[in-house]
């Protein structure tokens, strides 16, 4: 019977699962599981020439290699460093000596772009200062891979970084402030809330700083490109429905056309006021159990957040 526990066990610790490295051009070399519980693999570029960049010949003698350690998506909740072995090549030409371009991480980079990008994205939903708080992740790194993957979204919209270049007005502009440092530095932010987008940060929250700040960008206030939202219509919503009046209904239902996220989750709110009105005993947990599965089911976030 202690026989047959020890092979149980030693079974245990060989099985696994293969997970693709989704790495085009680099094949595995040697992979290793630490005591740590760090995956650790050897990679190797497929590629058996490159080019002189002093002479530009396609060379095919490679010199020696060299490895270099990079750091990998996560694969689950171990580490993955990747050990690459750089090629270093002798032209035949000009006899100079040089390392194969690093497609995989780019000039001088510690980390796959790949795994830039996780952070980048986990920035974009969450403050940079929790973002930075996991194991060999600093706050200048985060705010590096947020900058990155911004820069590749604005290239991606055919935007730039050129402030004086005019922006698409849109249907319905989102005018809000926010604490850069609380109590003392205050911005404002504006948002197309129609494709949930930011459009620009101004800084400062008068109204002299936003319109001064956005004189060769939107043109705020313009009635024929759209409405603005301002807090004025966020009562339209936070306000109960038999509160309204009939021209503020109408307005409402308007905006709730274009913005139909903002129009269920106001929905959601008026049916749980009606619960919370008409529930009898017999029957109030299973009709608010309806309206939790009802709030799961939807896309509205902040809705699932405040269960």
């Amino acid at each position: 019977m202690q026989n047959q526990h020890i092979i149980e066990t030693e079974h245990a610790q060989t099985e696994g699962i293969l997970v693709p490295l989704d790495l085009p051009g680099f094949s595995i070399h040697q992979q290793q599981w630490q005591e740590d519980g760090t995956i650790c693999a050897t990679i190797i570029a497929q590629a058996c020439q490159a080019c002189c960049p002093q002479c530009q010949h396609t060379c095919t003698k490679i010199h020696d290699r060299r490895a270099r350690k990079k750091r990998d998506l996560p694969c689950q909740t171990h580490q993955v460093n990747l050990i690459l072995l750089k090629g270093r090549f002798r032209c035949e030409v000009c006899s100079a000596l040089f390392t194969e371009p690093d497609t995989m991480c780019g000039w001088r980079r510690r980390t796959t772009r790949r795994f830039r990008q996780h952070i980048g994205h986990q920035a974009l939903k969450q403050p940079l200062s929790d973002v930075g708080t996991q194991p060999h992740v600093g706050s200048r790194f985060v705010q590096t891979c947020f900058q990155m993957v911004l820069e590749e979204e604005l290239r991606a919209q055919g935007c730039g970084e050129d402030e004086t270049v005019a922006l698409a007005s849109p249907r319905f502009l989102g005018i809000d402030e926010f604490a850069r440092r609380k109590g003392h530095v205050h911005d404002t932010i504006l948002c197309d809330l129609e494709h949930a987008s930011v459009l620009e940060v101004s800084e400062g929250r008068t109204q002299e700083a936003v319109c001064m700040d956005s004189k060769n960008g939107l043109k705020l206030g313009s009635k024929k490109e759209g409405m603005i939202l301002r807090h004025r219509k966020q009562r339209l919503f936070l306000r109960a429905k038999e509160e309204l009046t009939e021209e503020e209904e109408q307005e409402r239902s308007q905006i709730g056309r274009r913005l139909p996220l903002l129009e269920h989750a106001w929905q959601m709110k008026e049916s749980l006021r009606d619960w919370y009105a008409t529930a009898m005993q017999e029957t109030a947990i299973e009709q608010l159990e309806e309206w939790i599965d009802q709030v799961k089911a939807s896309a509205c976030d902040p809705l699932k957040k405040a269960l």
